[in-house]
């Protein structure tokens, strides 16, 4: 073989090389957004502070309808999760303890679990590990992950008794004390 000859193969096997890292980075990008086939365009502004919380109805584990609108003049933490993600299992402790000391105060945490992307059966066996007490409505077909425009997990919306989202924090784990100052903060807001 020329010289030429071998430089045109390690220039073309560079090129494949490169090629394919690019597709297996953006390959990793588009499977980590959830999934939401079918669901409906929406023409609503994305769900951020100083807007309202967009309204959805879900059913919790144990079967029962949480409709968000229903819960205005209550401050509620909208947290979606799963089973498999790290940072969840690490910040669900945190939340725990805040959902049994701020419940009685007019507080209520929904733990979304984003169930097209999780087992029933891992959800059920999570919240009995954890010991859990809050809601935990069930994201089944991906709908309201894509509503609220839901990236990475976990990702908590902290939304005003008026249901205005006040604070939106993609990533974790939150700690004990950060979700209380969160919540401490809204419930000095004025009604």
């Amino acid at each position: 073989m020329t010289e030429s000859s071998l430089q045109f193969r390690k220039r073309r096997r560079d090129v494949v090389m490169a090629l394919s890292l690019a597709a297996a980075i953006v390959w990793t990008m588009v499977s980590r957004v959830p999934s939401a086939v079918g669901a409906p365009l929406s023409t609503s502004p994305s769900p951020r502070e100083g807007f309202l919380a967009p309204d959805f109805t879900l059913d919790t584990l144990q079967g029962e309808p949480i409709k968000l609108s229903e819960l205005r003049g209550k401050i509620v933490v909208v947290n979606f999760w799963a089973t498999w993600c790290l940072p969840c299992r690490a910040e669900t402790p945190a939340l725990e303890k805040s959902y049994e000391q701020y419940e009685g105060r007019g507080v209520v945490i929904l733990g979304v679990n984003v169930t097209n992307q999780d087992l029933v059966s891992a959800v059920e066996s999570f919240v009995q590990e954890f010991g859990l007490t809050y809601p935990i409505p069930l994201d089944r077909d991906g709908r309201v992950g894509f509503l609220y425009q839901v990236q990475g997990l976990p990702t908590t919306f902290f939304i005003n008794r008026e249901g205005v989202i006040r604070t939106v924090v993609v990533g974790g784990p939150m700690s004990e004390t950060f979700i209380g100052s969160k919540i401490e903060a809204l419930l000095k807001e004025i009604q």
